[in-house]
Parts: structure tokens; C-alpha cells; sequence
């Protein structure tokens, strides 16, 4: 029949595989995220952690993770025997927890890999298996062991009950939603999946776009201010810079001469590092004392009549300020 619903009593849905394609609509597979430590309350463990000890055997340590809309816990450490290599070159293995609906079973398992060939990856079918990678293991030209830096964790994915996904940029989420939210570790970068985009090559690849970065802004750095220069003594903070975002700068602070005379005219008189400096001249109006106002200039990374980020002030030949103030100036690269 054409429709299915459940669950009710003597509903026509009644196998594991379609209960599992429903249960798979509201919560992403991987690996189940939160605190560390075995008999953690809900189950976390230890994040179903691999690690290799110089023998023929893996240690899968305890956790929980959804797998294709089946469970899997472990609850005590146990270990996995890997197979020898009899090849010369290198192989990399992967450490899966496999869901397999032909054997009514879920468990971990290991997918060997060709000797000297690219590493393999997770096997997702509707309605047959449904694999979630642990670790890759690399197993040297002619060894029967697992060194114990051999273990690469970061083809794992996770998963959480609500909120976004942790994942590195390298290793996001396979088979999100549209508009599932991914916590990215490595980055600090919040994001939604924006769903997939089709090439010009004919590959199709998964879309992220940002929401928040929390990297961003960075923190206060001071200025470089030119000598004979510092900040303005009566007020105002000390004259620093930070990115608000990778391509854009603020700044901010007042600056004066330490001998106190008035501000010069078409000269510089403070500097931004290379990492902050614009791709062109960038203009500024700022305060000024004496209730004016002087225009600021940085000079772009390519200038020629100044060194590259200088700020260079420019007043009317009559105003003569005390200090000049660079608060509120944002600009971008």
C-alpha cells in the first residue's frame, strides 16, 4: 500500500526498517555528545572513544549514538581485533558502529581498506546497513598492530538531543537537514545547512552558511602610534584595533603629542598592522578638539606616497586640536 502510518495498534508500519526511517527524520546520526566519564547519567560515557595501545587490538570505550534511527551503547570498554596486513604499503581502516537490518543487529565493526588506496568511508542505505565512522586505523606495510598514534577520531560525526551539531570544519555532518545548525569546534563558527549546490563539474557539495562567529570581534590590540605621540591624557581609551569580523576593522582611542602641541597637518601619525590594512585608501571624518573635525586616511597595502597603514590626518590650515579621536572608524579590507 501506498500509505503508512504509525503507531497505532495494528498499524501497517510494524518493520524495524521503517520505524527507523521515521525515528531518523528528527535526530542526526553520530556519535551522542556531552559530558565525559563512565556512569555519566545520561549515557555519554566516554563519547565511544578508540584508542590503540601497539597490539592487534582497539579499544572502543563507552558511549551512545543514534545510528540511522537505531541505538547503540556501550557500557564497559571492550576491544576489536584488526586483521594483519600482508601488503607492503600502508592500511587505513575504518571503525564503524553498524546498523544491519539483514542480521537484526547493531554493533562495532571494522571496514578494511585497500593497501595504499584512499580510506574508506561509511555505507548508508535506506534499507539496508547504515554505518557511522569512529576512527580511521592505520596499519603499517607488513604489521599485525595498531601504533597508538595511528588513530585518527576525526572522521566521527555527533550528534546532540537538541541545539547545533559539534563537528570540526573538516568533518561536518554527511546527511544533515535543511537548516540543521552545526557547532564548528575548530572555528567557533555557527552555522546552517543550507542544502546542496550542483557544480559545473557535475559534483554536488553541501552549503553552510555562517550565522555567528565567535571568534569574532577579537580582542583590543594597541596601535602603533608614531613617536612623539600617545594617548590623549584627559580622557578616551588607549588608541587600539580589532577585527569584527575576518574582513573588517575597528578602531578606536584618542591620540595626542606627547609635547603637547597641536596636531600637524598631511603627516602620519599612527600605524595599523599588515593583517588590518585595507585594499585601498580608506577615509575617515573624526573628532577633533575644539569641537572640529579632521579627515583620516589609511594608507591601502599597495600605497606608494605613504608606507602601507599609516594614518594620515588632514586639517583645516586654521584648526589647530589638541587631540584627534578615532572611536566609531570601521572599515573593510
Amino acid at each position: 500500500m501506498a500509505e503508512q502510518y504509525g503507531v497505532m495498534p495494528d498499524s501497517p508500519v510494524d518493520r524495524a526498517v521503517d520505524l527507523a526511517r521515521w525515528f531518523r527524520q528528527f535526530a542526526p546520526s553520530g556519535v551522542v555528545y556531552g559530558a565525559r566519564g563512565v556512569g555519566d547519567p545520561t549515557d555519554h560515557g566516554d563519547r565511544l572513544e578508540v584508542t590503540a595501545d601497539g597490539t592487534g587490538l582497539v579499544t572502543i570505550h563507552p558511549g551512545y549514538a543514534l545510528v540511522g534511527g537505531y541505538w547503540f551503547r556501550n557500557t564497559a570498554p571492550f576491544q576489536v581485533e584488526v586483521t594483519p596486513n600482508t601488503s607492503s604499503a600502508p592500511r587505513t581502516d575504518l571503525v564503524v558502529v553498524r546498523a544491519d537490518p539483514d542480521t537484526s543487529t547493531v554493533g562495532v565493526t571494522t571496514v578494511q581498506g585497500a593497501p595504499g588506496g584512499t580510506r574508506p568511508t561509511p555505507t548508508r542505505t535506506g534499507e539496508g546497513r547504515w554505518e557511522i565512522g569512529l576512527a580511521h586505523i592505520t596499519i603499517a606495510g607488513g604489521s599485525t598492530t595498531v601504533a597508538r598514534d595511528a588513530v585518527d577520531l576525526s572522521v566521527r560525526e555527533w550528534t546532540v538531543p537538541s541545539g547545533a551539531i559539534p563537528c570540526t570544519s573538516g568533518s561536518r555532518p554527511s546527511n544533515p537537514h535543511l537548516g540543521a545548525l552545526i557547532w564548528e569546534t575548530d572555528t567557533e563558527r555557527l552555522k546552517v545547512y543550507d542544502g546542496h549546490r550542483l557544480y559545473s563539474s557535475g559534483q554536488s557539495q553541501p552549503v553552510y552558511r555562517t550565522l555567528a562567529d565567535a571568534s569574532y570581534p577579537t580582542p583590543w590590540k594597541p596601535l602603533e602610534l608614531r613617536q612623539g605621540y600617545r594617548k590623549w591624557h584627559n580622557s578616551g581609551y588607549e588608541p587600539g584595533w580589532r577585527m569584527l569580523a575576518p574582513d573588517r576593522v575597528e578602531l578606536r582611542g584618542m591620540i595626542s603629542r606627547t609635547n603637547r602641541a597641536s596636531m600637524p597637518n598631511e603627516t602620519y601619525i599612527a600605524r595599523v598592522p599588515a593583517i588590518a590594512r585595507p585594499g585601498g585608501y580608506t577615509r575617515h571624518v573624526a573628532a577633533a578638539g575644539g569641537s572640529h573635525s579632521v579627515n583620516l586616511t589609511i594608507a591601502s597595502t599597495n600605497a606608494s606616497s605613504w608606507l602601507p597603514g599609516q594614518i594620515v590626518i588632514r586639517r583645516q590650515p586654521d584648526h589647530h586640536p589638541a587631540w584627534v579621536s578615532f572611536d566609531s572608524w570601521q572599515y573593510s579590507l
